[in-house]
């Protein structure tokens, strides 16, 4: 936001926050989001963050998912508090990302090539999870970042092309996806849909 940001340190697995200061950014050494034993549970490496609105249960700025399926609930001067997602029935391949959107948690697995959703209450997520596709099922594997706007999911590969599915609307839908999906580019003389960026590496 205005005043700091979180960083997802890779190496070690946690979460940094550093703040804005007069002389610029400074880093918070009281900020506790990081592996390790919890309240009975054991945190494992965190693999990817999302910020959370004030008014959640857990008071808590920022929301951390480990590799076991441990969400950690951070906040500056609060200590962690975590909760751990009911696994798919055939267990956890390989966590890699999540994200929420409108009270909903979706978790990429890229070992079992799959997007599971969780229904949550104020970001709580108690309940057994829904896998977000049907038939057609796109190759995760290669999977640099997701992002949910609805019942629009974005994928985007480490080549930089993207896959854009939509979410069955009615029981008895199917969600569709197009892989890989254009992006939009109104800039002149550039083509208006182009497939990748030539000049750009996300």
């Amino acid at each position: 936001n205005a005043t700091e940001a979180y960083l997802l340190d890779k190496t070690k697995g946690r979460v940094l926050r550093i703040f804005l200061t007069g002389q610029g950014y400074q880093l918070d050494t009281d900020f506790q989001c990081e592996p390790g034993p919890l309240g009975g549970l054991y945190i494992s490496p965190l693999v990817d963050l999302v910020t959370l609105p004030p008014n959640n249960d857990f008071k808590a700025t920022i929301a951390a998912l480990d590799n076991a399926g441990n969400v950690l609930y951070c906040g500056p001067g609060l200590t962690p508090t975590a909760t751990t997602l009911t696994a798919p029935d055939n267990g956890w391949g390989q966590i890699t990302r999540f994200t929420i959107d409108q009270g909903i948690l979706y978790v990429l697995d890229a070992g079992n090539n799959a997007v599971w959703l969780y229904p949550g209450v104020n970001y709580r997520f108690s309940e057994a999870p829904r896998l977000f596709f049907d038939n057609e099922v796109p190759l995760l594997t290669d999977i640099a970042d997701l992002a949910i706007n609805g019942e629009d999911l974005y994928l985007l590969h480490q080549d930089g092309k993207m896959t854009m599915c939509v979410f069955r609307a009615f029981s008895l839908g199917q969600t569709k996806c197009t892989d890989p999906a254009p992006y939009g580019d109104a800039r002149a003389g550039r083509e208006s849909e182009p497939i990748t960026f030539s000049d750009a590496q996300f």
